[in-house]
């Protein structure tokens, strides 16, 4: 059976229309049409808001034909036909500020496309899939996502039927979530659908290009150390890219992987997917080389995936700001200005507030209130499923970056997990864990904002204090000696209740809890408590 090859979808022939049957060109190796059921066709008497997209649009033929060719090649386009994709990344610049930077085939990649990192074979099994709720609620969002993906030639179509004659195109199900800003939403294409079948399961998140992924991000702490090395009311800023994935060109290759459909039209994405299992090691790969050329400068910066940020001197601050806005520019990376922050005291990053005058770090008050509202809804509940806890670890993990004494309590909620199947079951919540969450619903607010950035590194402590709680007496050490009982003690007892390095304390932790109190109840009648 020959596969036909159709330009646009304001074709309007019902030989052109895909059965719901799997239709399969025998003549070509694992070769397959869409499985798609088209109800309706644009007919030219009849309006289609979404044929009137297709302005300026990419030429289709092109696509197909080096699609076909680097398919033939067995190669990814960076290393077989080597042909260059459309992207607004000048290249040049960034070759020539990467001559000596350790990831050797970065230039290359942008200029001939990233492979996705798809290695599980052909998928000959396809379906149509049903877009989620999020798209399928929300039109108009769509509709002004897809106008705006082609006008940036981010995306190749409108199409009615697979123009890929060498490869089966694959079409994953739409969706999207709210954004912070009210009323936005961010539109996803979900390739980790059907769970068993997907392009993401195909995906290794280990490997890439045969070499092992190491994927991570900046954490806070990571730039405390950035603010104690410029010190006490240094000027930190950060700068924003716009549409950072979709600045990023996948391999012409690859493309027939990334498929959507939208009121009976097919589209393909041309450019890292937002839902692509390897979009954030890619964009986080080429965001570190614009770091690393900030460093060839004399200046260090953080990047977190899109978010780029710095601190200097506050005399220094302005210059180093303006050079990574025209350093971005000079990339071809395109910025969203609004986004962007200027030199300041105060600077929210990572979802924390940083202050460099008060040297605190505090979760935001959205955030706060975000927290807040979850660990009512938790107090509330009788049983979890584990990604419902998995879900609140992560917020609670986060938070605790800030609020310094959750970390016990986060500790504990770990625990419990590990403790769990790995099922879909609800699981009854224990009393210590509803305890834990009335710490976090009482205190969040007191000890937010009140950890502090030591601007000091020590290296060695001037003095070791060693304390040891009981329930009915305390005391207190210095380096082993016991400063705070009375000479009638003995010693014996002494070392049994709070010298650690002594035989006879370890002896003690073989006690019985009851042993242990009657311990505590002999060593109160002759402890005095120092006031230190």
């Amino acid at each position: 059976m020959e596969v036909s090859k159709t330009d646009t979808c304001t074709v309007n022939n019902d030989n052109y229309r895909i059965s719901s049957k799997r239709v399969v060109n025998k003549s070509l190796p694992v070769q397959s049409v869409l499985n798609l059921k088209i109800d309706e066709f644009c007919h030219k008497h009849k309006k289609c808001l979404i044929c009137d997209l297709n302005v300026n649009s990419l030429d289709l033929q092109y696509f197909v034909d080096i699609q076909r060719e680097i398919k033939l090649s067995g190669l990814p386009n960076y290393q077989g036909c080597r042909i260059p994709v459309f992207s607004k990344l000048k290249i040049e610049f960034f070759r020539s500020m990467l001559v000596d930077y350790n990831d050797h085939i970065l230039c290359d990649l942008l200029e001939f496309g990233f492979p996705i990192g798809y290695t599980a074979g052909d998928i000959v099994d396809i379906k149509k899939p049903r877009n989620h709720s999020g798209a399928r609620d929300f039109p108009d969002f769509i509709l002004k996502y897809l106008k705006k993906e082609l006008e940036y030639k981010a995306v190749i179509g409108p199409l009615k039927v697979n123009p890929f004659i060498y490869s089966s195109l694959v079409l994953s199900p739409l969706n999207s979530v709210p954004k912070s800003t009210p009323g936005e939403r961010r539109v996803i294409l979900d390739l980790s659908f059907p769970s068993e079948n997907c392009i993401n399961a195909g995906i290794d998140k280990d490997i890439y290009l045969g070499e092992s992924v190491n994927l991570t991000y900046p954490s806070v702490d990571d730039f405390v150390n950035l603010i104690k090395l410029k010190g006490r009311n240094c000027g930190i800023f950060k700068r924003d890219l716009k549409r950072a994935y979709r600045q990023i060109p996948i391999d012409p290759g690859d493309i027939n992987f990334v498929g959507f459909h939208w009121k009976n039209h097919i589209f393909v994405d041309r450019v890292l997917s937002m839902g692509l299992r390897s979009s954030a090691h890619i964009c986080q790969r080429v965001t570190s080389s614009v770091v690393y050329m900030m460093k060839q400068s004399g200046y260090s910066l953080l990047n977190y995936l899109d978010d780029f940020a710095g601190a200097e001197k506050s005399e220094d601050a302005n210059v180093v700001f303006d050079l990574l806005g025209r350093l971005l520019d000079s990339c071809g990376l395109e910025e969203s200005v609004e986004k962007a922050s200027s030199p300041s005291t105060v600077m929210t990053f990572l979802g924390v507030k940083f202050d460099t005058s008060e040297l605190t770090i505090s979760v935001t008050t959205e955030r706060v209130e975000e927290i807040l509202l979850l660990v009512k809804t938790w107090l509330n509940l009788l049983v979890a499923t584990v990604k419902q806890l998995q879900s609140l670890l992560g917020k609670l993990h986060f938070v605790s970056n800030c609020v310094r004494p959750g970390r016990l309590f986060v500790s504990r909620l770990l625990t419990w997990l590990r403790s769990l199947p790995d099922d879909k079951c609800d699981h009854i919540i224990p009393l210590y864990i509803r305890k834990d969450l009335f710490w976090w619903y009482h205190f969040l607010k007191s000890y937010n904002g009140v950890s502090m950035m030591a601007l000091e590194d020590w290296s060695q402590p001037d003095e070791i204090l060693e304390t040891d709680a009981t329930l009915s007496g305390c005391g207190v050490l210095e380096e082993g000696a016991t400063l705070a009982f009375d000479a009638e003690v003995s010693t014996e007892l002494i070392q049994l209740h709070g010298d650690w390095h002594s035989d006879a304390y370890k002896k003690y932790l073989e006690f019985t809890l009851e042993q242990k109190l009657q311990v505590s109840q002999m060593m109160s009648k002759s402890v005095s408590l120092l006031g230190y």
